[in-house]
């Protein structure tokens, strides 16, 4: 066995009989591995009030959507990161659930390779359209900026990006 675990977020827990682990079991859904569509996403966000960041970045709703991944979502759905989850419509939803995908697809395929590089190493190369990017210009407007949501950093653009 190898395991390899550069940043320290995971651990070892031993399974006897094979079953998952009491902490996979909170997991919500894998966008990938379980699929993600619009009509399931926008009844998770209904009624959350909110910032739409948080809500993806919750583990327990989708699975593996960090803060680098729901920042590049948001980006790509033109959504701003601070408007209420339950304020999406059904195309928003349609374009976030693009956008996640997207995202996720994109990073996997950036990443291919021995060994995975982080953006915040000096020197390493930075794969995202906007996330680390603050005070760089917009891949399709003037000026990306950063603010702070729930005690996360996130990058956007004010202008494509706007808040409703």
């Amino acid at each position: 066995m190898r395991y390899l675990d550069p940043r320290q977020f995971g651990r070892l827990v031993p399974s006897p009989d094979g079953a998952p682990i009491a902490e996979w079991r909170a997991l919500g859904r894998d966008p990938l591995a379980d699929g993600l569509d619009a009509a399931w996403l926008g009844e998770a966000l209904r009624g959350r009030r909110g910032p739409v960041k948080l809500a993806l970045m919750d583990q327990s709703l989708l699975a593996g959507v960090g803060n680098i991944q729901a920042t590049e979502a948001l980006w790509r759905a033109k959504i701003h990161p601070a408007r209420p989850a339950g304020d999406l419509d059904r195309r928003a939803v349609a374009r976030l659930v693009e956008g996640i995908l997207g995202s996720l697809r994109d990073t996997l395929a950036a990443e291919d390779g021995p060994e995975l590089t982080y953006v915040e190493e000096a020197g390493a190369p930075n794969p995202f359209a906007v996330y680390g990017r603050a005070g760089e210009p917009c891949p399709r407007c003037p000026a990306l900026v950063r603010d702070v949501l729930g005690g996360r950093g996130t990058v956007f653009c004010p202008r494509c990006q706007r808040p409703s």
